[in-house]
This record gives structure tokens, C-alpha cells and sequence, in this order.
């Protein structure tokens, strides 16, 4: 049973909302950010680096940073740059790139879904993270990126989004990577009543992209209750709730570089311990099942097929390729024991293309790169509710929210 909540959201005006919406800050390079500072003054990673034009700066994820990103939010709410609804809504938010559209319902989760196991995880959380952003919801008391939570696609609910969506949107703009954003408000009782019970027949949640915002969400509010404090508005967190069939799942690669090199002869026969190898003869290659990885090594595509002794087909987590890629190539073969924490290692998103493995290799920039097929939904779905964690970066989920769009401030309800 999945509970959610309207709330007050706090918005950008309609006039510069395609101003303010942001990628995520991490999302953008040092140069990048700076030509997003210098030219915008709209833009949500202002909030973010309140002291970017400052010579004197706070020290990294200290509370005096954390005070002075909640002291310029509400400079742009004093300003005008937002505005808070004037009542509790739900709200549709639709994303269109090319040929994907991604469609779900922006709301708020209790975070007792999840502590009682409603709201599943695939992947492990580093405490550190976890509780650097426990402080900062602390401090400031802002969601603004929803955590991306999918359920199994349930067919009612495509009839309530035709619905709401016959209507003219609150929200349409373009941002200038193509993608068009739109978003509806729901107020109305009876529309919200009517995807909440929908949504309490859905009894699993499955994270697929927020995993530290939605531990650190359960950190604070049982710091505040083991502290005596009542503070019920932050007992719930912001998510985009999507039905599965809405995602796009894409493969997320490995580049690697050479500690020092190695005779390409030597390399192929260690890698034929545990796998089958097959010279490629094309430009680029990219796996057509699971179970192939592509393997692209001084100008050669290769197609590895672990041996059937190397993969336990009824688990998990261990009949996964990256886990199969990580246990028989990069620990034995490349001493990779972290994949986290490993400088020899690059993640590369699939949207990019075995091109840009290709690229990177030809380069010098990496000395092998492996393409993986992408990770199924299913597959998530059992990892999730084994209660076990994929190997990191196995997958690359999209849509992949703006920060500022809608933002949940829990210390004004």
C-alpha cells in the first residue's frame, strides 16, 4: 500500500521558470557551472553556491554553507522568483525528449514507507553522504529535486493522466538540450482522492534514482523524534512516482586505465580464463543480450560470454553482467576491488554510445572500455526485493528531474 500527499509547492513564476529549472549540480563541469552562474542570475544553482562570487568562502557541507543556501532561497521567494501555491496539489510532470516521453506524479512520500520496507533499494548508501544530507535538510528544510520512485505500470492511471492532461498545462517550456517539461497542477479533490487510491493498491516502491535523499529524509525525522522535537511536515520527502513501463533503463560502462601497460596477447588470454572472447569485426559494438559484454581494447571490439560456471543464473545480484564483468575481469585481472573509490575507473552513460568508449580509448584518455547490456526493470525489481544491492553503476535511469522545478520547503508546510 503506497501512501502519498499533496503539498504547497513552492514554484518559479510562469515568466521565468525556464530560467530557474536546473540540471543537478553535479551534473555540470567546473567551466559549466561558471557560465551557468555568470549568465543566468535565475537559475537555481545560485541557491546551491550562494558564495560563488565571494572571495571567502564556507568550508564544504558545513552548516554556515547550509544556512546561507537557505537565507538565498528565501531571497528568491522574497523576490518574486517563487511563489508558493495557495493550496495542497499533486502535480503531473510530463518530459519529452525525441522519442521518450516520461510521465508521473509528483507528491509526497511518508517516510514511514520507506522504514516499513513499502520503498525498495537496490543500492548500497554511504553514511557519510547520508548524513551530510540529513544536516542540510536540517538546515534548510528544502526538497528540491524529487527523489524518482517506479511501481508496476497500472492501467487506471493512465486514464487519470489523459485526463488531467486534456487540460492546458501549468508549466511548458524548453530547455536548450531539446527536452520539453510540462507540468499540471491537481487540486481538485475528487482527481486527488483518485490517485490516491490508486496508488494505495501499489504496494512496492522501487528507488530508482535518490537513494541518499530518501535515507537521509528517514535520519532526520528519527533524529527529531528521538530529540523530543514535533516536527511532522518532515516526515515526508518529494518523489516523482513513475510506472515502469514511463522509464528508460540504459546501460552504464566502465573505461579503464592501465597502471601499466600490458602485451594486448597476455591481456585476451587471461580474459579466456573466464570467458569466451570473439574478435569483432565492426566500428563500434554494443551487447544485443544479456549475458555479452562489448569489449573495446587497442582498436578492437571483442563480444565476452562468461562461462557458464561463472554465473549463478538463480541469483540476483551474481547473474547480473556488471557483477559477472566486476568478479571475473576487473578484480582478478585489473586488481579493481572498488569500483567507488578506484581513480583508474570512469562510469560512462549509455546515452553517450559505444562511440564515446571508442573515443576515449583512441584518445589515450582510457585503455579499455566495456559496454554492458542495460539492466532490465525485472531485474531491478528482484535485486530490490532480495533485499540485495547491484554492483555500483549498474544502471543509468532516466528521466532525469531539474532542481527548482517543484520544491517541498517542510519548514513552512
Amino acid at each position: 500500500m503506497a501512501k502519498i500527499a499533496p503539498f504547497k509547492a513552492f514554484r518559479p513564476t510562469e515568466d521565468k521558470v525556464h530560467l530557474v529549472a536546473s540540471r543537478s549540480y553535479v551534473s555540470y563541469s567546473q567551466e559549466g557551472l561558471i557560465q551557468k552562474l555568470h549568465g543566468n542570475p535565475y537559475s537555481y544553482i545560485h541557491i546551491i553556491n550562494p558564495e560563488y562570487d565571494q572571495d571567502i568562502k564556507s568550508e564544504s557541507f558545513s552548516n554556515d554553507l547550509f544556512e546561507k543556501i537557505r537565507h538565498k532561497f528565501d531571497e528568491f521567494v522574497n523576490e518574486g522568483v517563487f511563489e508558493q501555491d495557495q493550496e495542497p496539489c499533486l502535480y503531473l510532470y510530463r518530459q519529452e525528449k525525441k522519442a521518450h516521453v516520461h510521465l508521473g506524479i509528483i507528491a509526497l512520500i511518508p517516510v514511514e514507507e520507506y522504514n516499513n520496507g513499502n520503498v525498495l533499494k537496490h543500492e548500497d548508501t554511504i553514511h557519510r553522504r547520508e548524513d551530510r544530507f540529513r544536516r542540510y535538510l536540517d538546515v534548510t528544510g528544502i526538497n528540491a529535486e524529487p527523489v524518482l520512485l517506479a511501481h508496476r505500470e497500472d492501467y487506471e492511471l493512465h486514464a487519470l493522466y489523459q485526463e488531467v492532461q486534456s487540460r492546458r498545462p501549468t508549466v511548458n517550456f524548453t530547455t536548450a538540450d531539446r527536452i520539453n517539461h510540462k507540468l499540471w497542477q491537481i487540486s481538485r479533490k475528487s482527481e486527488i482522492d483518485a490517485f490516491q487510491k490508486i496508488y494505495a493498491n501499489i504496494d512496492k516502491l522501487y528507488i530508482a534514482d535518490g537513494h541518499h535523499r530518501c535515507a537521509s529524509s528517514a535520519l532526520l525525522d528519527e533524529h527529531y523524534r528521538s530529540e523530543g522535537m514535533d516536527r511532522p511536515e518532515a516526515g515526508y520527502f518529494m518523489a516523482m512516482l513513475i510506472p515502469q513501463n514511463e522509464l528508460e533503463i540504459v546501460d552504464f560502462n566502465r573505461v579503464i586505465r592501465f597502471e601499466q601497460k600490458r602485451p594486448t596477447e597476455d591481456l585476451i588470454e587471461q580474459i579466456k580464463e573466464h570467458f569466451l572472447v570473439d574478435e569483432m569485426h565492426v566500428e563500434v559494438y554494443k551487447p544485443l543480450r544479456h549475458g555479452e559484454i562489448g569489449m573495446y581494447l587497442r582498436g578492437v571490439w571483442y563480444r565476452l560470454e562468461p562461462f557458464m560456471r561463472e554465473i549463478d543464473p538463480e541469483h540476483p545480484v551474481k547473474s547480473l553482467d556488471a557483477y559477472v564483468l566486476s568478479e571475473n575481469l576487473l578484480k582478478p585481472i585489473f586488481e579493481i576491488e572498488d569500483l567507488k573509490s578506484d581513480q583508474r575507473v570512469r562510469f560512462v552513460s549509455g546515452l553517450e554510445g559505444p562511440e564515446k568508449l571508442k573515443e576515449l580509448v583512441d584518445s589515450g584518455k582510457a585503455d579499455v572500455a566495456f559496454n554492458l547490456f542495460p539492466v532490465s526493470f525485472e531485474e531491478l525489481e528482484s535485486v530490490a526485493d532480495a533485499g540485495l544491492s547491484m554492483p555500483p553503476k549498474s544502471t543509468w535511469i532516466e528521466p532525469k528531474l531539474r532542481s527548482g522545478l517543484n520544491i517541498y520547503d517542510f519548514k513552512k508546510g
